[in-house]
């Protein structure tokens, strides 16, 4: 039972932490993308390479970034920054006007692909001219269109790093408290088991007619075992003062059996006694009796 809750404790911990982890990254790439996708808006607009490729470049500083593309409206990279050659021909060929986030594993590396659209704001009243301000109504009516997109990878590898991270504590924590379950599990064993063992020694030894024999080890405790050895002492000092009221009786019985038997041989030497002084008196008065009749 200990083992398989601390199974099933480490697994929803693993399981968790991994689920945390991906949100957290996830969403440090969506900030990012978005980030990226603001700043890019002008160097689109511009066709300004440079610009774009010092934002790519500036993205790599973050360890957790694989690549950095920025494209314009068909799909076209016009800057595109990684951080290895592993990743130079990866991103290829997307186009899309909404944001995305895809998980690919290229080459042995999980990556998360993520796809935010580059827009801005035009005028739709007046020549199709282009506004900086939103906020300024006096140019005319306006609309959002989409110039671009800009796509990020993060590395899922620290991710990867982490959650083996968190499996080993979680495996040392299940191994702790497995250890710890059984240490008290024998623990909690030995404290049942030895009264009990105890108790069975002094009942063999009350059935053999020792009464002298007293369990006090559990007289403290206030559990089963505590009320068990006061029934056990309690039982063993009623049996002790039976036999002992058993005892005086048979010893009694004895004196009087052993007086009875006195009194039962005085009484036949008395009747012996009387016995003979009948056939003596029966002799003489006999003899007395005939010594007469003789002579008439």
């Amino acid at each position: 039972l200990v083992i398989s809750l601390a199974v099933i404790l480490s697994s929803f911990f693993v399981h968790n932490q991994k689920l945390i982890i991906e949100n957290e990254l996830r969403n440090q790439g969506l900030s990012l993308s978005k980030n990226l996708a603001y700043n890019s808006e002008y160097g689109l607009l511009f066709k300004n390479k440079e610009m774009l490729d010092k934002l790519g470049q500036d993205m790599l500083k973050n360890d957790d970034i694989a690549y950095a593309a920025i494209c314009d409206s068909d799909g076209k990279i016009i800057s595109y920054s990684a951080n290895s050659t592993l990743w130079m021909d990866f991103p290829r060929g997307i186009k899309t006007s909404y944001a995305a986030v895809n998980q690919y594993s290229y080459k042995g590396n999980g990556v998360y692909d993520i796809i935010t659209p580059v827009s801005t704001i035009k005028e739709i009243n007046k020549g199709e001219g282009l506004i900086f301000d939103s906020k300024d109504s006096s140019i005319g009516q306006t609309k959002q269109e989409n110039i671009g997109f800009v796509r990020i990878g993060i590395l899922l590898e620290n991710k990867e790093k982490a959650v083996q991270t968190m499996q080993m504590i979680a495996f040392f924590i299940s191994l702790l408290a497995i250890s710890g379950g059984i240490v008290w599990t024998v623990l909690l064993t030995r404290r049942i088991t030895i009264p009990i063992k105890q108790l069975v020694r002094m009942t063999t030894m009350v059935a053999a007619g020792d009464y002298s024999c007293y369990y006090v080890n559990g007289k403290t405790r206030h559990d089963e075992i505590g009320d068990l050895t006061t029934t056990f002492n309690t039982m063993t000092k009623e049996l002790a003062a039976s036999a002992k009221q058993i005892e005086d009786y048979t010893k009694n019985l004895e004196n009087m059996v052993e007086v009875r038997t006195s009194e039962l041989k005085d009484a036949n030497e008395r009747l012996k006694k009387l016995d003979e002084l009948k056939t003596n008196f029966l002799s003489i008065a006999t003899h007395e009796i005939r010594t007469p009749l003789a002579s008439i």
